[in-house]
């Protein structure tokens, strides 16, 4: 899609103007495809986004402020919410899904 790519290269930009500031932030941004899994987490400061098939879950916090960094944290934002708006309108969507309680299970690790 053009309007993915042309969306990448300006967050490429951005990033690279960031990394010019002295700052350090990995060129290679992170994506996620919206609702394609259940094992892709993302993070944009300190806020954390998890990909699943019927949702996708924020939590944490996040401060846009007014400077590079915060105009970095706002193009990835607006770039996922866009992702997320563009995958739903694709689908046919029902009219409200129930979401399931998590199940707990023993830890693998734990003596």
């Amino acid at each position: 899609m053009i309007l993915i790519d042309s969306r990448k290269a300006r967050l490429y930009s951005l990033l690279h103007h960031y990394e010019a500031g002295g700052y350090s932030m990995s060129k290679k941004a992170k994506q996620i495809f919206p609702f394609a899994n259940e094992s892709d987490s993302l993070g944009i400061g300190g806020l954390t986004i998890e990909n699943r098939t019927d949702r996708i879950s924020l939590y944490g916090s996040i401060d846009i402020t007014r400077d590079k960094e915060g105009l970095v944290h706002a193009e990835r934002l607006k770039m996922l919410f866009d992702d997320i708006v563009a995958a739903m309108k694709a689908d046919h969507l029902p009219d409200r899904i129930s979401i399931k309680a998590a199940e707990e299970i023993a830890n693998p690790f734990a003596e």
